[in-house]
């Protein structure tokens, strides 16, 4: 299911904020996708499950780029199990082998009577494969973004009319 959005009064924006310099223009232009990337951010920062607070921490709003008369914003983690909780894993085998998604048997004990060091060792048993189930996904940055999207908009809408207002009485 697809959230829809209809934005009304881009023509107009444009032409207003073609008649502002353009240092106005840009200025107001990355403060407003910045305060509507903050409105994703706290949104992200709500739907990400909790174990330890890190991830929930982690997610931030980047600096807004200006390139060739567009302007972007990053709102992300660089946390390395990111991408795992969001999308999840598919389950796998920790040991080597020539077999596709079943355990390849890799003995306890090689040839020379010692622990095969392709073997596993928990404390003190030695196991030879072990098959993990994998982790479900719990979706976090795709719930924000599509509970979000309104309420981006609307922020977006908001700090722009708040700052012409000032640029124009400043003018």
């Amino acid at each position: 299911m697809a959230n829809e959005t209809t934005v009304h009064g881009l023509k107009e924006l444009h032409d207003l904020l073609q008649q502002l310099p353009v240092r106005i223009e840009r200025n107001i232009m990355r403060g407003a996708i910045r305060a509507g990337a903050n409105v994703f951010r706290d949104a992200a920062r709500l739907a990400v499950p909790v174990d330890d607070g890190v991830l929930k921490r982690s997610i931030k709003t980047g600096s807004s780029k200006v390139t060739k008369g567009n302007v972007t914003v990053n709102v992300g983690t660089d946390l390395y199990y990111a991408r795992m909780v969001e999308f999840g894993t598919a389950s796998y085998y920790t040991g080597n082998g020539r077999s596709v998604r079943q355990p390849y048997k890799i003995p306890k004990i090689s040839k020379t009577g010692q622990r095969n060091k392709r073997a596993l060792k928990f404390g003190n048993v030695i196991v030879n494969s072990v098959t993990h189930p994998g982790i479900r996904p719990q979706p976090f940055m795709r719930k924000a973004f599509d509970g979000s999207s309104n309420a981006v908009i609307q922020k977006f809408a908001e700090y722009v009319a708040q700052r012409i207002d000032k640029e124009i009485k400043k003018l």
